[in-house]
This record gives C-alpha cells, structure tokens and sequence, in this order.
C-alpha cells in the first residue's frame, strides 16, 4: 500500500469510539427505533415488560450503571416503580439491543435461563 492510501483509509476510521445503541420508547405513537451514540457507556439495554397492565418496550444507553453490570438478560422490576416488571437484556456491542420480535427476544432470554 502506498503511503497515501494508509492515509486515506486511517481517515474513514471513526473519530469517536462511543458505543451505538438502538433507543426506542413504546410510548411512541409509532414504537420507532433511532440510533443513539452513547459517551462513556458500557452497556446497551432493552427492557421489555408491562406497567399496570400495559405492555412496554424501552431500549437505550445504560448510563444508568447499576442496571447493567455485566451482558445478559435477568427478571426486573423498577425499584420506584414496583409495577413495572419484565425482562431487561444487556449487551456490550455496538447496536446489541435491537430485539425487536417477540423470538429474537425469548432467544436471549433462553440462553440466559436454559432449562
């Protein structure tokens, strides 16, 4: 490679090295996903559950660190909200969080909890 082609594609390296995670709200009239850049994050997370009776998904940076110490998926239930329940999944790599089907998501959960 010549020294001019090492520089050009040094330069199409990203400047940033800050984790992508998928950021959704199922109060969302349309429950759309956006990627988000999240600085000085460990950990992208989805949670999946209800809230008195009604069904949620929420996926975004965990810059909240005590939720997601480590990858993997495990039962939870908002200390401040003890009626919100569900499944929160954790995941360390750059657009991890996006189950987004009802399978996808059982499959993380099953390899988490296998009977």
């Amino acid at each position: 490679l010549s020294l001019s082609v090492l520089v050009a594609l040094i330069a199409l390296l990203p400047l940033s090295s800050a984790l992508k995670c998928y950021q959704a709200n199922s109060y969302d009239k349309q429950h759309s996903m956006s990627i988000e850049e999240c600085e000085n994050v460990e950990f992208c997370g989805i949670f999946r559950g209800s809230s008195n009776g009604h069904g949620m998904r929420i996926a975004g940076c965990d810059y909240d660190e005590s939720l997601c110490a480590v990858e993997g998926c495990r039962f939870f239930t908002l200390p401040e909200e003890p009626q919100t329940k569900g499944i929160l999944c954790c995941c360390s790599g750059d657009l991890c969080n996006h189950a987004t089907s009802p399978t996808l998501f059982a499959h993380q959960l099953l390899k988490k909890y296998r009977m």
